[in-house]
């Protein structure tokens, strides 16, 4: 299913207004604030603070899912390419919104991260930072020489230069991941370049991990003023799973 269909029938609503899937959020707020509410179930004295008390598991959720969608991108990249190890990839924007020239908490970081772990080299490009600026910042900047070396580029910043962003220098690159779905589709594959982005409805066949993980139904106080699962919950505790499918939970 392409989630952009069911968020426009959502958003025909006039109380609705659900946001657009992404390659992750970053910023003051949304990734540091929920860890605040979070902690404070281990100061209470909360059991299982590992899986959460009914008030608190879509807070869980929530973050957990948003801290997985770099790793979901790589797996995106790699259904259709195959194993990123030894090559290259480029990472447009390092800022954690478009157009702010602000870098606290952005998913590039996490995007990063995930490459590196597969001993990819990793570039990064942003129209709003220097050379020695990205370099300050942990990334290599991307020089005119290596334009022949990438194979995957990945949008994480929608700055609004990169809707007209030049791909021809990229020769050898092999896809595109839309990750703010800003990107012109023609203009890519013009050049050869094969254009995904998250959000289409589709799920990485192959050379992905299983995102499935296991829920932990929500806890109860007892008579003797402990915590335990209700009985109805027991039996789905070892069924129930939370799936991830272009950061939205089903």
């Amino acid at each position: 299913m392409n989630i952009q269909t069911s968020i426009a029938a959502a958003n025909s609503q006039p109380q609705s207004h659900i946001h657009q899937p992404g390659v992750g959020v970053g910023g003051h707020c949304i990734p540091v604030y929920p860890y605040f509410l979070l902690s404070s179930l281990e100061e209470c004295g909360s059991p299982e603070f590992d899986t959460a008390t009914p008030m608190l598991l879509l807070a869980r959720y929530a973050r957990r899912i948003n801290d997985s969608m770099a790793e979901y991108a790589v797996h995106r990249i790699e259904a259709v390419i195959g194993a990123l190890t030894k090559r290259s990839v480029l990472i447009l924007g390092v800022t954690y919104r478009g157009n702010v020239r602000e870098t606290a908490f952005s998913s590039a970081l996490l995007l990063r991260d995930a490459l590196l772990k597969r001993h990819v080299k990793v570039y990064a490009h942003d129209p709003l930072f220097t050379e020695k600026e990205l370099r300050t910042l942990g990334y290599t900047p991307l020089s005119p020489e290596d334009t022949d070396d990438i194979h995957a580029i990945i949008l994480q910043a929608d700055h609004a230069m990169y809707r007209s962003f030049d791909f021809s220098p990229f020769t050898q690159c092999q896809v595109v991941l839309d990750g703010r779905r800003v990107l012109q589709r023609e203009a890519i594959e013009t050049f050869g370049i094969r254009y995904i982005a998250l959000g289409d409805g589709t799920l990485p066949l192959s050379g992905a991990r299983n995102h499935a993980e296991p829920i932990t139904p929500p806890m109860v106080r007892n008579g003797d003023g402990g915590w335990q699962y209700p009985e109805a919950m027991v039996e789905m505790k070892e069924k129930t799973t939370l799936k991830l499918t272009d950061g939205i939970a089903i």
